[in-house]
Order: structure tokens, then sequence, then C-alpha cells
């Protein structure tokens, strides 16, 4: 959508990417623009600074506040490039700012380079939360922890496991009693589980009803160099009735 209070510029912008496989829309004031944008998100805005009424900058902040319009990509466009006017536009939630006259070819560019890291940006957003409601929706007890041992993230199911629920667990599980035990000390294994790798062993440790429980600890390493951040992934397995199931049997076998 392009959002400008002189046709001239809503033509020649509308002329540069018409072709290229854009639709535009074209509206000449801020309040059409929240009006249109609120009957049809757009994937981006192309947004004048200095119009009539509403201005750009408010315009700018009325549309992040719009449930559709707290990531849609909004590229301010003015003739004003002093760094106050810069600060305001961003500060008011732009994406980007590109001063007049315009570029056919840099304003091209700039909005596909801007759509590519929407695109990604919303990927990862997806990813991000297909990835908590899946462990959220697992019936097996999963915990993250960074390499300080705090809780990163925890399910339903790892609260069920320890009678914790999310927010006493994430707080400081090292201090609780029901963080799970590591595997018993060995240089060749410490050496072994490196990033990506995974190791298993059983431990036990206090369940919900303060009695212990017998566990099969599946953990794996994860880095994340862009952050700086690394951690542990653990699936604990339940196995008390099983290990109570095998001892029963030894019993039965030696009489």
């Amino acid at each position: 959508m392009v959002v400008d209070d002189d046709p001239l510029t809503r033509m020649v912008i509308d002329h540069t990417l018409t072709p290229e496989g854009f639709n535009v829309e074209q509206v000449g004031s801020g309040e059409l623009a929240l009006f249109s944008f609120a009957g049809h998100p757009f994937d981006l805005i192309l947004l004048d600074v200095v119009m009539p009424g509403l201005d750009g900058f408010d315009t700018c902040a009325r549309l992040r506040q719009l449930p559709a319009g707290t990531h849609v990509p909004i590229v301010m466009i003015t003739a004003l490039d002093d760094e106050s006017s810069m600060r305001q536009a961003y500060g008011a939630g732009a994406t980007d700012f590109i001063t007049k006259p315009l570029s056919s070819v840099l304003l091209l560019h700039r909005i596909r380079y801007i759509l590519r890291a929407s695109a990604a940006m919303r990927e990862l957003t997806w990813r991000a939360d297909f990835q908590r409601v899946l462990i959220e929706t697992i019936p097996v007890p999963i915990v993250v922890e960074d390499d300080k041992e705090q809780c990163l993230v925890c399910n339903p199911a790892f609260d069920a496991l320890t009678g914790r629920d999310q927010a006493e667990t994430a707080t400081d599980m090292a201090k609780t009693g029901y963080w799970i035990p590591k595997p018993a000390y060995s240089l060749d294994a410490e050496r072994s589980f490196r990033p990506w790798r995974q190791r298993i062993y059983e431990t036990e440790m206090v369940g919900a009803d303060g009695e212990m429980k017998s566990v099969v600890v599946h953990q794996a390493m994860f880095t994340q160099p862009a952050k700086g951040q690394s951690g542990v992934i653990s699936v604990v397995l339940d196995i008390t009735e099983r290990k109570k199931y095998e001892d029963n049997l030894r019993l039965f076998e030696t009489v």
C-alpha cells in the first residue's frame, strides 16, 4: 500500500512496482490508510511523512497498534533527511526510511530486500510457535536448560512429573530439589557429549508425590553461536513401574 497525499508520487511508485509483479493500492491520507489496512492487511506499506491531517509519524504509530500491524514492514518516504526526523520515524515504528527524490532502482531493490527479510522473520516466528506448541502438547516430560543450568522451557508433562508449576520450575530449578541428576562423571563421556550429540542414562529424581522416581534421561546439547547461548534439552521417561516389575521378576526367578 502506498500512502501519500501527492498523486504524482503515488503514480511514480505504482508505475515502478506494478510492472515488477507487485499489486499496489494507493491512498491519499493517513486516515484512509488505517481504514484500508483494517479491512485488508498488506505485505508492505510505503508511507509519506508530511501529509495534511494525520501525518506519517502518527499513522505509523497507529498502524503498529493494530493486531495485523505489529510486524508489517513500514517504509517512510519523505523529503526530510535530518537526523531528528529519522529518529522520529524509527521511534514511531518504521522499518526503514527513504528520502525523496525517489530512485526507482533503489526503491525496487529496497522493497525486495525488506520483503525477503519480513518473510524470513515470519518463518522464524512460525517455527518458534510450532516448537513451543509441540513441546507443550507432547505427553512426555521435556525441559530445556541453559549452560548455567537455569530452566528456559519446560512442558506441562515435566511439571506433572516434578509437582512444580512452570513458573516455579523456571525461577530456579537448581534450588528446588527437582532438578534432573547428572550422569556419573566420566571423562570420555564428557568429551563425547558435544553439541547436537545425544547421551542417554538412567538416574533417580524426586517425583510429585515426594517419592524417588527411576527415570531414563535422553539429553542433547545445543548451541546458538549468533546468540552466544548453549544448553541441554532433556527428555525424561519415568520407568519406575518397569523397574519395580523387573525387581519382582528377579525375586520370582530366585525363588
